[in-house]
């Protein structure tokens, strides 16, 4: 396939990313941990999966067993050099200086995943594509408005300040102090609303569902 032999030496997808993940990775990171995130990210690229099992099969991680690959990525996670403000946060900021968006479509969501714990993220979309920018873990009977309030904040330096950013998501977060926290960044958003959901108009309140509206046209209620 005329290609050099380095690229088939190692991950086809490590000598991909490794390049351009060196150049923007933050220079204060230890080099081995730098290494590491790499690798990771190699991984999950190639297999287009979060699951450990499958980042460990995937032609980033090349020990002898499927054992010893998946032990390999648990240490990586487990790095304590690894930090979302330290690693993470900075390299999408670069990423983002090179982009020069305009405008920034952003989605708020909370997956569970069992009785173990339950995640809420912040999300880029972009080509029909949902890339994470933050998130955090909590209990399922844990309190968590709050830190998610306190997660928009944390990343909002990292994102472009003069790009418009739109957060979309659903109806549980239409609560006063969330929205107070976009209008604090001077972020828009847009919020799915169920049709039973009350609204201020000029006649009083009233249900969504009691509006009228007609088809492909838009209603601002301010």
């Amino acid at each position: 396939m005329c290609q050099s032999e380095p690229v088939y030496h190692e991950s086809p997808s490590l000598a991909l990313l490794q390049p351009r993940m060196l150049s923007r990775l933050p220079k204060v990171v230890d080099p081995t941990a730098r290494a590491h995130i790499i690798q990771l990210a190699a991984g999950i690229f190639e297999s287009h999966s979060a699951l450990v099992a499958n980042i460990a099969s995937s032609s980033a991680f090349q020990a002898h067993t499927d054992s010893s690959n998946e032990t390999q990525v648990r240490r990586i996670l487990r790095d304590e050099r690894l930090f979302l403000a330290s690693v993470y946060y900075p390299l999408i900021q670069h990423l983002f200086s090179e982009m020069h968006p305009s405008v920034l479509y952003l989605t708020i969501d909370e997956s569970s995943h069992g009785s173990d714990f339950n995640i809420f993220s912040v999300n880029l979309i972009t080509d029909a594509t949902a890339i994470p920018l933050g998130w955090l873990l909590y209990a399922t009977d844990e309190a968590w408005a709050e830190d998610a309030r306190d997660l928009l904040t944390e990343l909002a330096p990292y994102l472009p300040s003069n790009a418009q950013i739109i957060v979309l998501g659903d109806r549980i977060h239409t609560g006063e102090p969330f929205l107070e926290r976009l209008d604090i960044l001077g972020w828009h958003y847009i919020f799915r609303a169920s049709d039973d959901t009350l609204v201020e108009t000029r006649r009083g309140w009233k249900m969504l569902k009691r509006l009228a509206l007609k088809p492909n046209e838009g209603r601002f209620l301010a």
